[in-house]
């Protein structure tokens, strides 16, 4: 999954628009591109040129993860590509740190119990 918010985000900066691109691209290719969809890699070659950047100044890609819950549902978590191991790792840590959290909030919450009891 790529994104182009970058693009965009370099275009504001510079006092650009989108229309501009439409020197060197269509307006087609241009909506393309706002929308995450794919082009060829010529494009982005005439984007950087015409920016005076390179690829990663302009785009990102990002790995999909499904994730299955305990309780069965599954969700989609996104991560960039370039940290993703890293990103993969802290998910992780965060849901055994939670999953603690919760533990020892049972086990706390138990032994009130059996103490007013």
């Amino acid at each position: 999954m790529i994104k182009y918010y970058k693009l965009f985000d370099l275009l504001n900066r510079r006092g650009l628009k989108k229309k501009d691109l439409q020197q060197i691209i269509s307006a087609p290719t241009i909506a393309k591109l706002s929308k995450g969809e794919t082009v060829k890699t010529d494009i982005i070659d005439k984007i950087c040129l015409f920016l005076d950047c390179q690829p990663g100044d302009i785009m990102e890609t990002f790995k999909a993860i499904e994730i299955t819950e305990k309780d069965g549902t599954k969700r989609t978590v996104k991560l960039k590509t370039s940290n993703a191991d890293e990103d993969i790792r802290q998910y992780y840590l965060e849901e055994m740190q939670r999953e603690r959290e919760i533990s020892y909030s049972r086990v706390r919450k138990e032994m009130e119990k059996n103490e007013n009891s």
